[in-house]
């Protein structure tokens, strides 16, 4: 098995939906906890999802803030599309606004 070492920033630095400052800790976290309440069966979602557990246990030992409560989301090809069509939809809307 191969050792990485990852950094971080640590002072605020991007601005979330919200309108509010976020460090990259929490964005890994709000990574960690989409793909826990996705439960996808991608492997390279599994694999972030173990790369960002890594990272979280690092920093917050076994209370990991879990974030969401209730039903895991399953991913499957159809949903993933659906996702994907929102997320098309959502970017030409936005590059829309920049020009308009």
């Amino acid at each position: 098995m191969k050792k990485y070492t990852v950094k971080l920033e640590e002072k605020e630095l991007t601005v979330n939906q919200g309108n509010g400052k976020v460090t990259e800790m929490d964005c890994v976290l709000k990574v960690w906890q989409d793909l826990r309440k996705l439960n996808s069966e991608y492997p390279e979602d599994k694999l972030i999802e173990n790369i960002t557990t890594q990272i979280l246990r690092s920093e917050y030992g076994n209370d990991i803030p879990k974030g969401y409560v209730g039903e895991k989301i399953v991913m499957t090809d159809r949903n993933m599309d659906a996702l994907n069509q929102r997320a098309a939809a959502k970017i030409t809307s936005m590059e829309e606004e920049q020009k308009g």
